[in-house]
């Protein structure tokens, strides 16, 4: 003989209160006894009024609403996260064997199938008792913005009523057979149910019964249980219901035992603790889940809602998240839902999993993330879901509303929405000052012998404190000179009175080959030029002047490294670049000059790492054509520049510009001093991003994926422009500057705040 295993229910009418006092719901570990019921709970509350309307634009669909918020055991199992991603429990079937349903109620309506029926001898599947109605609301009632709503609010609901006839309303409550159950269960199996609910107690499940719950295993059903309501007694409340442990034995891994969390604790629920009337996990650990059990508001048979607590009212909380998973993921398993929901459950009591709350408490939200290693649907290439490398500094914030989006898979074969560039972090943000005055006390000088110069530049090592000056050569001391890095190097060599070679060390061509030209590269903080549009270090040199005549031909090439961001700090890689130039007087148009580029990145892409995945690790290659036009209008120096980009890589390809205009003007108030406004805006994608063969819709079915074309852009929100002023002028055998800098929309986003700085500086030549 088994009982209703339900705890307790109060009115909602606090003149009744004491009535439901009376009504305590029969249940227990063995017949005849009866389990005792849980302290009186208080009377329900009326629902709490609507939230005001959300400011535009609103959510397709708002869940948290005052109905969502009224079935606390939502809140408590973090329901809100399956119904956002569009589980509902449609199509599902849930099954309730109990004392039947008043399929008249709202809350039921058009999802009680015709497969419902009694099957212990009863006229028909109408519930007398209240119990198998209120379980199945908190399982499966409607989401009408009236009292409340169950979890797996549209999932079609088989009742089978099993309490013996005349049996509920007595005093030894409601009677119910294993021969009855076990016709249900089997009733259930047949109607196509995905998860049985039993909210029941009593003795140990006889053979007809384990024979049924075993048959429903090995067609995929899910069965859950509830745990019991003996907690408070010494002698039975340190193990599960004796019937709970039966079942769970006779199918392991496709029993639930439900326990019930839910503490009263100062006047109000603490769904951390386990309620003192739930049966412990035990030695059924390994069968065992928690949910909300205490105060779960809900209708009886005549539509009255109550506040009922019991261990058989979190069984259909966890009976409910069965059929979610069941919607949501077709593919599933009833033995990998198990798995999934005993996996994702929140910790609690002591670490993993134990003999109080055995895997913890439901967490319906965690059961919906994906599990193990992901992969792009229908490959078995890993993706990560957090990250997969940056984003060039040239595409700021580019991507931020992602693409037409792909698909990724988990260990489950779970297909979930993805946006390759939300894994992709964004350039850190530039820092125009420490990079400028980051070297410390800077040395730098320059001899010529005949026809070979020699340049160098100079700082303390780093952890080396730096000197004074004093006179000996080259202004080192001796500790100075053992203290000192070579930052950079230059040594230019006139072959004949046209032909000129420099050879540079931590120095890139391309200012090396301006200077053969020339073009006065200026000493600025922001608004620097940037012959790579990427941060790098440049290694060694070399370019080749020659005099045409009327033109100037120069023929560069460089090699250094790559210092990327990434997550765990940097990573360095190669390139390596060569150049062709070619510029000349225009009469008194000026000097026109035009370069061609090609810089081979051997890891990155433009600076930035992609991950293998989305085309990355393989490198890049740009293409850069720039043209230069400077002329002077008596003291006044003009000049313009503007780069075009072309950049592939494995997957995709990027366009990019680059901007910049200056003025100087020379001997203003001491000869050789000079102001000089520069603006610019650096390098910049203005069309591309990643073009991918990727999954766009996967069959739960045939667990087949449906590639397309993917493509994500890389063009920022925004448009970065520097305005930089800058003043130097000669002083005490060295230089003195002085600059202030604007920039716009840094790191080419739209909004972002405008980065002020400004310097002053001296140096030494030696």
């Amino acid at each position: 003989m088994i009982g209703c295993n339900r705890g307790h229910r109060a009115w909602t009418m606090t003149s009744l209160a004491a009535l439901a006092m009376g009504l305590a719901a029969c249940g227990g570990s063995s017949p005849p006894r009866s389990t005792p019921a849980p302290p009186t709970a208080a009377p329900a509350p009326a629902p709490a009024p609507a939230p005001a309307p959300a400011p535009e634009p609103e959510p397709e669909v708002d869940f948290d609403t005052a109905e969502y918020r009224a079935s606390a055991y939502l809140g408590a199992s973090n329901a809100i996260a399956a119904y956002e991603a569009g589980a509902s429990g449609e199509g599902v079937g849930l099954a309730v064997i109990d004392t039947g349903i008043n399929a008249s109620l709202s809350a039921f309506a058009g999802r009680v199938s015709a497969a419902s029926r009694d099957v212990a001898g009863n006229d028909s599947v109408t519930d007398v008792d209240g119990h198998g109605t209120a379980v199945t609301a908190v399982a499966a009632a409607a989401r009408d913005d009236r009292e409340t709503m169950g979890v797996a609010y549209e999932a079609t609901i088989h009742a089978f009523r099993a309490d013996d006839p005349d049996s509920c309303g007595t005093e030894g409550g409601c009677v119910l057979t294993d021969v009855a159950i076990a016709e249900g269960v089997d009733a259930a199996v047949a109607a196509g149910a995905r998860v049985v609910n039993i909210s029941l107690g009593g003795g140990a499940p006889g053979p007809t019964l384990r024979d049924a719950v075993r048959a429903a295993a090995a067609a995929g059903v899910v069965v859950v249980v509830s745990a019991g309501n003996d907690g408070e007694d010494p002698e039975l409340g340190d193990n599960p219901d004796v019937l709970a442990r039966g079942l769970a034995d006779a199918a392991p891994g496709m029993v639930i035992i439900a326990g019930a969390v839910g503490a009263i604790s100062g006047g109000g629920v603490d769904a951390d603790r386990l309620a003192a009337y739930s049966n412990r996990a035990g030695t059924s650990a390994s069968h065992y889940l928690t949910a909300l059990g205490t105060r779960l508001r809900a209708p009886d048979h005549t539509g009255q809602e109550f506040l009922w607590s019991g261990t058989s009212f979190s069984a259909p909380v966890i009976a409910g998240a069965v059929a979610l998973l069941a919607q949501a993921f077709p593919n599933l398993t009833g033995a990998e839902i198990v798995e999934i929901l005993f996996a994702s459950a929140d910790d609690l009591g002591a670490a993993g999993r134990d003999s109080t709350f055995g895997h913890g408490r439901l967490n319906i939200a965690a059961a919906f993330q994906p599990s193990g290693t992901t992969s792009i649907a229908g490959t078995s290439t890993p993706v990560s879901l957090t990250d997969n490398g940056s984003m060039p500094a040239a595409a700021g914030d580019g991507g931020a509303a992602g693409g037409h989006g792909t698909l990724v898979t988990d260990r489950y074969g779970r297909a979930y929405a993805f946006d390759p560039t939300a894994t992709l972090a964004r350039a850190p943000s530039a820092r125009p000052l420490g990079r400028a005055l980051g070297g410390g006390a800077v040395r730098s000088g320059a001899m010529a012998v005949g026809p070979v110069a020699v340049a160098l530049t100079l700082a303390p090592r780093a952890g080396q404190p730096g000197g004074a000056l004093d006179a000996r050569p080259l202004g080192l001391a001796e500790a100075e000179r053992d203290a000192a890095r070579l930052l950079a190097a230059q040594l230019v060599a006139r072959i004949d009175d046209r032909t000129a070679v420099a050879l540079g060390f931590a120095q890139g061509a391309g200012a090396m080959r301006r200077q053969l030209e020339g073009a006065s590269e200026g000493n600025w903080l922001a608004a620097r030029r940037d012959d790579r549009g990427f941060a790098a270090a440049a290694g060694e040199s070399l370019v080749l002047a020659r005099d045409l005549g009327a033109l100037q031909l120069t023929l560069g090439a460089e090699r250094g490294r790559v210092w990327s961001p990434v997550r765990a700090g940097e990573q360095r890689s190669d390139y390596a670049g060569w150049s062709l130039g070619l510029s000349g007087k225009a009469g008194p148009l000026g000097t026109l000059g035009v370069t061609l580029t090609q810089i081979d990145e051997a890891e990155t892409l433009l600076g930035a790492r992609l991950s293998p995945v989305f085309g990355g690790g393989a490198g890049a290659a740009s293409r850069l054509v720039d043209v230069d036009w400077r002329r002077a209008f008596g003291p006044v120096a003009v000049e313009l520049s503007a780069r075009r980009g072309w950049t592939d890589f494995a997957g995709g390809a990027l366009e990019t510009s680059a901007y910049a205009a200056s003025l100087a003007l020379g001997d203003l108030r001491r000869a050789g001093d000079r102001l000089a406004l520069r603006v610019s805006q650096p390098l910049r994608v203005e069309a591309g991003g990643l073009d991918l063969w990727l999954p766009t819709a996967w069959d739960y079915a045939t667990e087949t994926a449906t590639f397309g074309q993917q493509r994500y852009a890389f063009v920022p929100s925004g448009r970065e422009w520097i305005a930089e002023l800058g003043y130097a002028t000669p002083m005490a055998g060295g230089w003195l500057s002085a600059n202030a800098y604007r920039r716009e929309a840094p790191g080419h986003v739209a909004g972002a705040r405008a980065d002020l700085g400004g310097a002053l500086r001296y140096s030494l030549d030696f």
